[in-house]
């Protein structure tokens, strides 16, 4: 029965059976979204992580194997097959099966990387104020909650940090931070509830680390609002480099330190 329900999904679905540890069910087409295919799945069970980009699979891991009974979770996260990302949205569910007992994880995964899709639903959502957003001499963004990938960004933004526009929409808004800062910003987009999508509709999040597509440090100002499109939370980014700013007042505070020790 369970196989026919999943037949029927139009979604790439999946069942494992961990009691019994193997796949009760595996959607036919699933190597589309992952580049592995069925097979592949049941002889190896670290073929699923195999093509998951390197930023998202500790995550991924983590959040999967941590799954109590009764939870569900949804996870965003990219794959590489061949020269393209995709970016996935699975939401998965584990429970005991009232006939067995035996604890069952079931899943089922979206392909939602169709950016024409998106830019469609940003385009109304912003609606006549779209202009401002593409001709504005700042660089913007925006991003989606919770996962916190990069769905737009603007022609300042993509001359400012030297990503290409596909590069940025392959991107998270972590993915440009230095990996120092890391901890730092996991902790204040938690106490924040970005991933909870609580954050308020407009805030000023203070200055950040960026790192260009050179590798290079650039001091940014944010400020963050709240938009809606296709019934899913986004937020609008405003980055003003404000490098030279900060790199003079560190001067300065270097020599005034220097002037108190003598």
């Amino acid at each position: 029965m369970l196989e026919h329900l999943l037949l029927a999904i139009s979604d790439h679905a999946w069942a494992y059976n961990q009691t019994e540890h193997q796949y009760i069910y595996i959607d036919p087409n699933i190597d589309k979204v992952l580049g592995v295919t069925p097979d592949d799945l049941k002889t190896d069970k670290k073929a699923w992580y195999k093509n998951i980009h390197p930023a998202d699979r500790k995550q991924m891991v983590s959040t999967s194997l941590g799954l109590k009974l009764d939870e569900q979770v949804e996870l965003y996260y990219r794959v590489k097959l061949g020269d393209t990302t995709k970016w996935l949205y699975e939401k998965k569910l584990r429970f005991a099966d009232k006939e067995t007992g035996n604890n069952i994880v079931l899943g089922v995964i979206k392909d939602v990387s169709d950016k024409h899709s998106t830019n469609f639903h940003i385009k109304n959502a912003l609606g006549d104020f779209s202009i401002l957003f593409d001709k504005n001499i700042s660089p913007m963004w925006i991003y989606e909650l919770p996962s916190l990938r990069i769905l737009k960004v603007n022609a300042a933004a993509v001359e400012h940090y030297g990503y290409t526009e596909e590069q940025f929409l392959s991107l998270t808004i972590r993915d440009i931070r230095p990996k120092i800062d890391l901890a730092k910003f996991n902790e204040y987009i938690f106490r924040k509830g970005s991933t909870r999508k609580a954050l308020p509709a407009s805030n000023r999040g203070g200055i950040w680390k960026h790192l260009n597509s050179r590798g290079e440090l650039i001091y940014a100002e944010i400020t963050g609002y709240e938009i809606k499109y296709n019934n899913t939370t986004c937020r609008i980014v405003v980055a003003t480099d404000v490098t030279e700013r900060v790199l003079f007042e560190q001067e300065r505070d270097g020599v005034k330190q220097m002037d108190a020790s003598e």
